[in-house]
């Protein structure tokens, strides 16, 4: 068939719109595979920056993965938990909140969620989501720990005590429920029981710089100002790089009127 044949040959115009509606159709899936393949790549590499503490860079990635796939959760998720990496939480929290709306009871966003909150000093909000991550998980130490530091933060030390104290029903060896405990019975003026509580934390874990400090403080209220110049002198055994350390030493020097020692 020549040419002239070819134009003028019946045209199928039917025919012709099935044609061109497959190429379209497989062109679009064939788009929407790229897309969906760069948002997945940039996904990825914003997980790689943000496990290497590239969090700037992180959400650099995870934003560009969520204008390609903007129905993506995970990709919002990883924004916020980069945001929050980044030292801005207040940004984080309306991400982690659109996240909630899709995924209310997921463990993870209520966690980070909360940490959000306590940071910025929304201490309500943040006590409301770990009781609801106790609602779902059940009684968990490391959760109660948060919470108790959440009422802490809110100076409700009687529930920070009793969310302590059931930490340590779960767990009783955790050195660092220990020492917020004595943190919180010695604001109440408690100070024996602070004291025991600081002691255990120091048992199970003897390079606690916090503890150390915070007994030799506890043992000052007691008037055991020897007591406390030895807690401190073993404290610089381990941590002599401390200035805290060095400076409450000093203190207590000047008051058993070593003043030599004191004045160094």
């Amino acid at each position: 068939m020549n040419i002239d044949d070819y134009l003028l040959k019946p045209f199928n115009f039917s025919s012709f719109v099935k044609s061109v509606s497959k190429v379209s159709d497989a062109l679009a899936n064939k788009s929407i595979s790229i897309q969906n393949n760069i948002a997945i790549t940039h996904y990825n590499l914003g997980l790689v920056y943000l496990h290497t503490g590239k969090s700037k860079l992180a959400r650099r990635s995870f934003e560009e993965a969520l204008k390609l796939a903007p129905r993506s959760t995970a990709a919002r998720l990883e924004l916020a938990n980069a945001l929050q990496a980044e030292g801005t939480p207040e940004n984080a929290i309306p991400v982690y909140e659109k996240v909630l709306e899709s995924s209310p009871d997921s463990p993870p966003v209520l966690a980070n969620l909360a940490s959000a909150y306590n940071t910025t000093g929304r201490f309500d909000k943040a006590i409301q989501c770990y009781k609801r991550l106790l609602t779902l998980q059940g009684n968990s130490a490391e959760t109660l720990f948060m919470l108790g530091n959440a009422y802490r933060s809110a100076e409700d030390l009687e529930a920070a005590e009793a969310a302590y104290r059931s930490a340590l029903q779960i767990n009783p060896n955790l050195s660092g429920v220990l020492n917020n405990l004595g943190l919180t019975l010695f604001d109440q003026g408690l100070y024996k029981d602070a004291e025991n509580c600081f002691n255990r934390s120091l048992e199970i874990e003897p390079r606690q710089s916090d503890a150390y400090i915070n007994l030799a403080k506890c043992l000052q209220e007691q008037r055991k100002l020897t007591a406390a110049r030895e807690i401190l002198e073993r404290a610089l055994d381990f941590h002599r790089e401390k200035p805290e350390i060095h400076w409450d030493l000093s203190l207590i020097l000047l008051k058993l009127g070593q003043f030599e020692e004191g004045w160094r």
